[in-house]
């Protein structure tokens, strides 16, 4: 269990990670400091829940406080690019790093900000050139969104800016690749948001797929594959609901349409269940599919 510690006007949050090969014991901390607007019982709740989500990430190893972004990249290419992706795929990641590290590779990971990733962007942008003949990287089609922005978050390979569209009163977050973004205005007036619109990282992640934005649903499946483990696995939200021999009823609480993808990648396996709209958007494009082959 993580052990807090209030020193000033911040919390010191302490976890064990165990003991090392000498039997020493392996601790990792981090510093977290409440929002000036923040009641003192609006930070007591807040420390649990960030001491919480410390823990967890030291459980699974992913704490990366003390290492430089170029560091941990190369590990990752290393430990999980090599073994896993296409040669052509990581080829294309690994010209990325021709602009990337000199601009953020020297830092580390827990004290690169989002002004300076917005910097880089903006001299890509403005100063870029092209790697393959110097000359001024190409404008491609550019949309224009105004946005309430609440987060940046690291998935499936890319940094993504997360945020509310200004104009949506439902508050259902968008995603948009930080390398994608051409250039940001920062607009004179402010919003604040009530707090049960707060944005939940960890929530985010254990309910979407592929990083794919949408409503946030329930759905229900019925699967009858090998591996019902490895079904469980990819969704963190789901529940076997029923089996019935080799099929089991399972239910789950997603975002977007990458559920849509996942679950079409499963073939005959998989028959979707509720709700009826979902029924009729993948009956839609299983006939767009088979289509294709008449």
């Amino acid at each position: 269990m993580a052990n807090i510690r209030k020193r000033g006007d911040s919390y010191q949050i302490r976890v064990s990670c165990g003991y090392d090969k000498d039997g020493n014991q392996v601790t990792k901390s981090m510093t977290w400091k409440p929002e000036p607007s923040m009641t003192e019982k609006q930070a007591e709740k807040e420390v649990q829940k960030q001491a919480m989500l410390f823990e967890e990430r030291c459980l699974k190893g992913c704490t990366v406080t003390s290492v430089k972004f170029e560091e941990l990249a190369e590990k990752w290419f290393e430990e999980y690019g090599k073994p896993n992706l296409r040669n052509y795929t990581l080829d294309g990641m690994r010209k990325v790093t021709k602009r990337v590290y000199p601009a953020i590779g020297h830092l580390k990971v827990d004290k690169i900000t989002s002004r300076q990733i917005q910097q880089f962007i903006t001299d890509l942008s403005v100063n870029g050139k092209s790697l393959r003949d110097g000359k001024t990287l190409a404008r491609k089609t550019v949309v224009h969104h105004r946005l309430r922005p609440v987060s940046i978050m690291f998935s499936e390979y890319y940094f993504y800016l997360i945020a509310y569209k200004a104009e949506d009163e439902e508050y259902i977050p968008t995603y948009f690749r930080v390398d994608r973004i051409t250039d940001i205005t920062e607009h004179r007036t402010k919003f604040e948001l009530d707090r049960k619109y707060d944005f939940d990282e960890g929530e985010l992640r254990r309910k979407i797929l592929l990083m794919f934005p949408g409503k946030l649903r329930k759905i229900r499946f019925e699967f009858s594959g090998p591996s019902l483990q490895a079904i469980l696995d990819k969704l963190p939200t789901a529940v076997v609901i029923d089996i019935k021999g080799r099929t089991a009823l399972i239910e789950a609480e997603v975002y977007g349409d990458g559920i849509k993808m996942f679950l079409l990648s499963q073939g005959s396996w998989v028959k979707v269940i509720e709700p009826d709209e979902f029924v009729a958007e993948f009956r839609a494009e299983l006939a767009k599919m088979c289509g294709k082959y008449i």
